[in-house]
């Protein structure tokens, strides 16, 4: 399959001319930020999660088995999962979103 980049680059000079270029800019780079922002503290939140029931059963002497592969990946799977829905909900040029195109 051939990938037609025509169909990409041309409405993108169309968006510039109609001065809504930097708006999908801003949106994208929004979302994106959003994405990373959301990601980033609930990975932060599972990691100190897993840290403090380490301690605490150090503490205890109690020895503490590492988290098997799939808890791992499902924890990740799950917050990736809802930070690109959070970040596509402020993508979306509807009036309940955070950034709304409508004026």
């Amino acid at each position: 399959m051939i990938l037609n980049l025509t169909q990409i680059i041309i409405p993108m000079f169309r968006l510039e001319k109609d001065g809504t270029f930097n708006d999908l800019c801003t949106i994208i780079s929004t979302s994106v930020q959003t994405f990373y922002y959301i990601s980033n503290f609930w990975i932060n939140l599972i990691i100190a999660y897993e840290l403090n029931k380490l301690v605490r059963r150090s503490y205890r002497r109690i020895k503490a088995p590492p988290p098997s592969l799939a808890t791992v990946l499902t924890q990740c799977l799950i917050v990736y999962l809802f930070a690109i829905i959070i970040a596509t909900w402020t993508a979306l040029p509807v009036s309940w979103s955070p950034i709304s195109l409508k004026e």
